[in-house]
């Protein structure tokens, strides 16, 4: 077989069978960097800027070297992509078959079990809930998969949690189902495979499975493609850590009510401990305060919360369901819950130097959060224990030109490193306008932003994303805007992600509002996006709990905290931010940062080093003069 920058390049196979194909420098560049990896045996840290075309460069490797292959992704729709379009497609187009497939977490499949139970439960309840789960129950017998995404009706979303399993309430071979499960199913699909596509929470968990000796779900390979990899750190701290929450807590106690209620006399046993616990978890949730909010956990803090009350609570309930675990295997599952939330409870209350104790409040929910430091020594123990050689690619995995942070967060040992640059012709494709506004720590800063991007959304007829690095930003600019009347709102948090996104695509003249989650993974193709704007540079809040004890860690070792993890975290968000503009070689746009001091601070100069080189504008009449100019066809 011909090599991989061969079937992509000029008169390659890829450009004589793929309609639209055009062969692009950038993606052979990176392309023979995948085959050196490949070949050597060597892990591999890849930027690869927007349109490069970075899934066929490391696919097309992957079929000409036969190697077996987890490619895991951080969204969801990159994960569908990849199993449904682009490895089908080099399959197609290479004429070469391999077992391929998709893996998801447990909560994305139906649970035959729990939807019996589910549907059990609403025929005494819900009538009409109950008529949607008996169509849900019909469909499940006939399907392959039963992933609830493929469910071919409307169904009630709220009972997704009743009708899926997560790893604490999954019975395992004690089911009654087991034989028919979908978990099950696909896990040996996967195994079988030779290529299989995750996301970074499930390879995390299995990462997490083999370093506790609890088995694995994915199977042995050649190499790990982590795509998407910016988010790869973040979630390796969260799952080398150990969390309890009030909605564990809450599913459990619904959980055992529902056990003991099938079980004769378990019921009335029960009912008080389920009680007792249902109380202190509302208590729990008053004492922590306001909503959305992250702190540390402090011996004051422990002292007026009383969490050594919520672990008596949960002991008691423990030592009942324990009486009575031999009456069904749903009350033991329950009972066997109990005591691992009552070890995480344990873990939390009394941390390792090497952890660090936070809470978070979600709404009416809140979490107990124990994050490691550091999960460079784990990673390094994980990939050792692999044998298997990583890549890592994203669009944003470089700051100032270098990889530092990332390879540090996560233990990597010299790895190849690479960038390569987008394709697309920023200077006649876009504007970087910074306006000369109050710097973000005086109170008009928001309002003039506001005032001074009105003729930008005027002149563009909105289509615009507004980015805010606060949720707090974002709540008084979206009252300001709806206080005008001019511009259809889609707003962060009024609904769900995706629906946003399609009612966004969908309209003319819309304006679409949104925080941390909007700065990446959103695809926007065409003139429905040509308006970014920034509210100021994203350096994450100091008191961050984790960000504090990473900060007080590199300064007692005599380092700079700001130069090494703060500056280079707020450059790869910023670049997140960033690429929402230019999607494809026929968008334009203007991206507004808001914050003077990309231009005043000495800092700044790393920002824009690290950005896509856009010509930078400081006057609104040039900004003004770009779209007039690009809708008249001047500049190409």
């Amino acid at each position: 077989m011909p090599s991989a920058t061969e079937l992509l390049g000029e008169g390659g196979a890829f450009a004589r069978n793929l309609d639209g194909f055009r062969c692009r420098a950038a993606q052979l560049e990176f392309t023979a960097a995948i085959e050196k990896a490949l070949a050597d045996g060597d892990d591999l840290v890849a930027e690869a800027g927007t349109g490069v075309g970075k899934t066929f460069a490391y696919l097309v490797p992957l079929y000409a070297r036969e190697a077996k292959a987890v490619i895991s992704t951080g969204t969801k729709n990159l994960q569908g992509q990849l199993y449904h379009r682009d490895l089908p497609t080099v399959q197609r187009i290479l004429g070469i078959r391999r077992k391929l497939a998709l893996l998801k977490g447990r909560a994305n499949y139906v649970c035959i079990y729990r939807l019996q139970r589910a549907r059990a439960d609403a025929e005494r309840k819900q009538a009409g809930v109950a008529r949607v789960l008996r169509d849900v129950e019909s469909w499940a017998e006939s399907d392959r998969t039963g992933e609830l995404a493929d469910i071919p009706f409307p169904w009630p979303q709220e009972v997704s949690a009743e009708i899926s399993s997560t790893a604490e309430n999954c019975l395992g071979q004690e089911c009654p189902s087991y034989r028919e499960c979908f978990v099950l199913r696909a896990r040996q699909k996967a195994q079988q495979a030779d290529i299989v596509v995750v996301n970074h929470h499930l390879l995390f968990a299995d990462l997490g499975l083999k370093r506790d000796g609890f088995g694995e779900l994915l199977p042995k390979t050649d190499v790990i493609i982590v795509d998407e990899a910016h988010k790869a750190p973040d979630i390796a701290t969260e799952f080398f850590g150990t969390r309890v929450s009030s909605r564990l807590l809450g599913d459990l106690q619904r959980d055992t009510l529902k056990e003991a209620g099938e079980a004769v006399g378990a019921l009335n046993t029960v009912l008080p401990v389920c009680q007792s616990l249902e109380t202190r978890l509302k208590q729990v949730r008053l004492l922590l305060g306001e909503a959305n909010r992250r702190a540390g956990w402090t011996q004051e803090m422990a002292a007026r919360i009383h969490v050594d009350g919520l672990y008596d609570v949960l002991d008691d309930f423990m030592r009942v369901l324990e009486t009575l675990s031999a009456m069904s295997p749903g009350l033991e599952s329950c009972w066997i819950r109990s005591v691992e939330a009552l070890q995480r409870l344990d873990a939390f209350m009394n941390p390792r130097s090497d952890q660090i104790p936070w809470f978070e409040t979600l709404g009416r929910g809140f979490s107990f959060n124990l994050s490691p430091l550091e999960v460079a020594e784990e990673m390094r123990g994980c990939r050792a224990s692999l044998g298997s050689h990583w890549i890592f690619t994203s669009a944003t995995l470089s700051a100032s030109g270098n990889f530092d942070l990332f390879i540090r967060r996560l233990g990597l040992d010299e790895p190849m490193t690479m960038t390569v640059g987008s394709p697309f012709d920023y200077a006649s494709q876009a504007r970087l306008f910074v306006p000369q506004i109050p710097w973000p720590s005086t109170p008009d800063h928001l309002p003039s932003l506001l005032r001074c991007v009105d003729p930008l959304l005027e002149k563009n007829a909105g289509r615009a994303f507004l980015l805010f690095t606060s949720h707090r930003n974002l709540q008084l600019a979206a009252a300001a805007l709806r206080r005008q009347g001019r511009w259809k709102l889609f707003i962060q948090g009024e609904a769900p992600r995706e629906r946003l996104l399609q009612e966004f695509r969908s309209s003319e003249n819309a304006i679409l509002l949104g925080a941390a989650s909007f700065w990446e993974g959103v695809d926007v193709v065409g003139e429905g996006l040509s308006l970014v704007v920034i509210d100021k540079l994203p350096f994450a809040s100091p008191d961050d709990p984790v960000l504090k004890s990473r900060i007080e860690k590199l300064r007692e070792e005599g380092g700079d905290p700001f130069s090494t993890e703060q500056l280079p975290q707020a450059i790869l968000t910023l670049k997140q931010g960033v690429g929402r503009l230019i999607r494809s070689e026929s968008d334009f746009g203007v991206l507004v940062i808001g914050d003077r001091r990309i231009l005043e601070r000495g800092y700044g100069a790393r920002f824009l080093k690290s950005l896509p080189p856009i010509p930078l504008v400081t006057e609104l009449d040039d900004v003004l003069a770009f779209y007039d100019d690009k809708r008249s066809g001047v500049l190409r």
